[in-house]
């Protein structure tokens, strides 16, 4: 018995193959049920955001990656080991408590991935145990206090602040505001922040315009309305913006929207 991460993430794998591994809440537990046949695992918890796809399991008799990458393979149509890692024991730990202070994130020292930890645990409680209890909970005061004691969350937040820092950087002025191409349910975060860190930068007169190539008209409108943003069709939104245009995608899998 021994404890094992196995996944990918943004530094092993691009956005096309980590969305197809993605999985939403509804596919987490069929998921870990399927492991737990094949594997024999004793307790398990997937982490699964845009930037990454992780198992953390207690194996049992079988060995885990193989289980794993058997899963991963069948949603890419091609071996999927190759794209990823695993780590075992203390270095699973470890990878846990850098995952979760954001020190492995796409922006350092993001603060979104605490939060996102936390909910895959949760989630996942009934497939947890002791072990996992114990190593998870640990994992989020471990990143409280990276973020208190240290000056990791000095800079960009995020990847959404840090294409806003980007623009301005860029363009100079975003007076003419910023389009965002909403491709997911769960991006309501990077449109709050998108919209505030505009006006920040922008005055209160700069206006978020939001696509929605493959979110519902009425998601796009609904996050619109509640903070004075403009809900534009596909072909229009390049149109209004001219030369001021600020793509912001976030990409995960259409079964999410």
């Amino acid at each position: 018995m021994g404890l094992i991460v196995a996944g990918l993430s943004h530094r092993t794998a691009p956005i096309e193959i980590r969305e197809k591994c993605a999985f939403g809440p509804r596919d987490t537990g069929p998921a870990l049920d399927a492991l737990r046949d094949a594997s024999g695992m004793r307790e398990g918890v997937l982490v699964s955001t845009c930037n990454r796809t992780e198992f953390y399991l207690i194996e049992g008799a079988l060995d885990g990656p193989p289980a794993v990458w058997e899963m991963l393979s069948a949603r890419l149509g091609t071996d999927a080991a190759p794209l990823g890692y695993v780590r075992r024991d203390r270095d699973a730990v470890r990878h846990l408590m850098r995952v979760t202070s954001g020190l492995d994130s796409m922006v350092v020292g993001e603060a979104q991935i605490k939060g996102q930890v936390r909910d895959a645990w949760e989630l996942c409680r009934p497939y947890s145990g002791p072990v996992l209890n114990r190593l998870f909970q640990t994992a989020q005061s471990v990143a409280g206090r990276v973020r208190t004691e240290t000056a990791i969350g000095r800079g960009a937040a995020s990847v959404s602040s840090a294409a806003v820092q980007l623009a301005k950087q860029i363009f100079g002025s975003l007076h003419g505001g910023c389009e965002m191409q909403r491709r997911d349910p769960r991006s309501e975060h990077a449109i709050g922040f998108l919209r505030k860190r505009l006006r920040q930068i922008a005055g209160t007169q700069a206006r978020l315009h939001m696509g929605h190539r493959h979110a519902t008209i009425k998601r796009c409108e609904c996050s619109a309305k509640r903070g004075g943003s403009v809900t534009l069709d596909d072909h229009k939104v390049g149109i209004h913006l001219g030369e001021h245009r600020l793509q912001r995608r976030q990409n995960t899998r259409r079964r999410f929207q």
